[in-house]
């Protein structure tokens, strides 16, 4: 999880090259798609 929490801070400082962004999203919303066919009984997505 912190792994995704540091990503997420390099992304809006803007320490992440723009050419990766696209790459990233991609990254992104494959492991959001795995966990929704897991079928994570997940009631509040935390905020932090």
């Amino acid at each position: 999880m912190d792994l995704l929490r540091e990503l997420a801070v390099q992304v809006e400082q803007g320490t992440i090259y723009d050419r990766h962004l696209p790459s990233i999203a991609a990254a992104v919303g494959e492991v959001m798609r795995a966990v929704h066919r897991r079928g994570a009984t997940i009631q509040r997505w935390p905020r932090g």
